[in-house]
């Protein structure tokens, strides 16, 4: 029998024909249309935890990249963990919390999309935040984000300029900070001339809020160091700093919020100085001037008082382990832990930089340890890595990074893009001859070995294993300004599911209280051999 090859094409179009119609009327019946579809099975997804976890890490690398910000496709993916997070498990304790970090990745998007879409979303996720969650403290933020979302939308729609929304200052006889809270991030350039002596510092599409230049003009706000500020009809902020009684002088761009911190290092008196504060005195409040004595370090031999610095707090969690365990609660509960064993053991000062689950800034943190003239700084924090399979100890004091990782470590503790970190280390080479610095830093180094050392031998003692990643260096904000020796340590890797699984026993978190303890108790012992 013969077949015509025309047969087998016609035939081969109709059976094709057919597969096509029955395979579409497959689909027609099996995917109904998105209303009517059945939700995902929950046992499909990722538990909640893990959804927050990788949204974090996903607004880590985010945050640290100035090159993924430019995609929106980076941003919505970030955004897209909490939203769904809260989608699938709306009675979840971590779905407001998930919306509210959803609603700041959106906020943070139409800074760089100009996006009128973008402020609507992050208003209404605001919003879901306060009728939804039970913390008070967490609806006060979403309220103050959107009355800060009506003043800023109208701004950003008739203008690009970037407001001056406070200035805040501490004067000390060596040592002046001047705090610059900005609207949001902005672009500086610095230049210097010698005739007369002067620094220059222009703030690029920025202007003083009408509030601030009231203050300025009625002279409510005297700016020390005769620093003034002038804005040319360019709309660049010009700061003009006077050099003859400067040493030096750091620039430094912070964020979470955004603000501009200028740190003036005077040249040494000859005048008499006036009497030293009482170390119990308070802290300058935010907002205020006031003048404190501060101290140089007494040779390092007398150590009479200690702060420790619990990291993060309050509004910002740190690191976020798995099962949703916070850096902020687990250096809290630690720090309490080893002042009581400071106060017993060792008696004595121990000075808390916060006690409570209270959100505290960099700069304060610092203030308040020179304030109190302290002798020893030790900041206690949990590490974080994008590989879970990453635990073990870290000791870090100041100093230029010692390799990528700790650049990486000082951008997320310092709540900055890596960019940020190498102002700090320009800063730090601008320092390096510094004797008070050099010193500081080299009984840190002293320091941070000791605090190693006992950590490896007390783990081991109470049968933990412990990985050890060495002491590193890396430029951290908190030490950077810190007239006294201290370190910061990264005591465990709430990101690994075993050691977030060990932060949550309390046994273990009062053995890395006393492996601190040891660390001083040996860092002390050095002290008085050399003496």
């Amino acid at each position: 029998m013969t077949v015509n090859s025309q047969e087998i094409n016609q035939s081969g179009k109709l059976g094709a024909s057919v597969f096509c119609f029955l395979f579409t009327l497959f689909l027609f019946i099996s995917f109904d249309s998105p209303a009517q579809a059945r939700p995902p099975n929950k046992r499909s997804l990722p538990q909640p935890e893990r959804l927050f976890s990788w949204g974090q890490d996903c607004k880590e690398k985010l945050n640290h990249s100035a090159k993924r910000k430019k995609i929106r496709q980076n941003w919505e993916r970030c955004i897209n963990y909490f939203v769904e997070l809260n989608d699938y498990y709306p009675e979840h304790p971590l779905a407001s919390k998930a919306l509210f970090q959803a609603a700041e990745l959106t906020r943070n998007l139409y800074r760089w999309s100009g996006n009128s879409k973008d402020i609507k979303n992050a208003r209404r996720y605001y919003q879901q935040v306060i009728s939804k969650s039970a913390d008070s403290e967490l609806i006060n933020q979403a309220e103050a984000r959107l009355a800060e979302l009506d003043n800023s939308t109208i701004n950003l729609q008739s203008t690009t300029v970037t407001k001056v929304n406070n200035i805040r200052f501490w004067t000390y006889p060596n040592y002046t900070r001047v705090v610059l809270d900005m609207e949001r991030e902005i672009q500086f350039e610095q230049s210097r001339s010698h005739n007369p002596g002067m620094a220059m510092i222009v703030l690029h599409q920025t202007v003083l809020a009408d509030e601030v230049k009231g203050r300025l003009m009625n002279a409510t706000l005297n700016l020390p160091r005769q620093i003034t500020f002038e804005e040319p009809v360019s709309k660049d902020l010009v700061v003009r700093i006077p050099l003859q009684e400067i040493k030096r002088y750091n620039v430094l761009p912070l964020s979470n919020p955004d603000r501009l911190v200028l740190d003036l290092f005077m040249r040494p008196s000859n005048r008499e100085d006036p009497p030293a504060v009482d170390v119990q005195a308070e802290m300058p409040s935010s907002g205020s001037s006031s003048i404190v004595k501060a101290l140089p370090p007494d040779a390092g031999i007398k150590i009479k008082t200690i702060v420790l610095d619990p990291g993060h707090g309050g509004r910002d969690p740190g690191a976020i382990g798995i099962s949703g365990l916070t850096e902020k609660e687990v250096a809290l509960d630690i720090a309490h832990r080893l002042r009581d064993l400071i106060q017993k053991e060792l008696g004595k000062t121990v000075i808390m930089t916060r006690d409570s689950d209270t959100y505290v800034s960099l700069e304060d943190r610092t203030l308040l340890a020179n304030s109190k003239h302290a002798d020893l700084f030790v900041s206690i924090h949990t590490n974080s890595h994008p590989k879970r399979s990453t635990r073990g100890v870290e000791i870090y004091l100041l100093g230029q990074s010692s390799d990528r990782r700790a650049m990486a470590v000082a951008a997320r503790e310092n709540s900055t893009p890596e960019k940020s970190v190498d102002n700090l280390e320009r800063v730090l080479k601008s320092i390096q001859h510094d004797l008070v610095q050099d010193y500081n830093i080299e009984e840190s180094l002293k320091f941070a070995h000791e605090t190693r050392d006992a950590f490896l031998s007390i783990l081991k003692k109470d049968h933990y294993d412990v990985i050890d990643l060495g002491v590193k260096r890396a430029p951290f904000y908190v030490l950077l300004n810190a007239n006294m020796p201290g370190i910061l340590a990264e005591v465990s890797f709430i990101s690994n599911r075993i050691e977030e699984k060990r932060l949550r026993d309390q046994a273990y978190r009062q053995t890395i209280a006393e492996a601190l303890l040891e660390g001083i108790k040996s860092y002390l012992a050095s002290l008085k051999a050399i003496s």
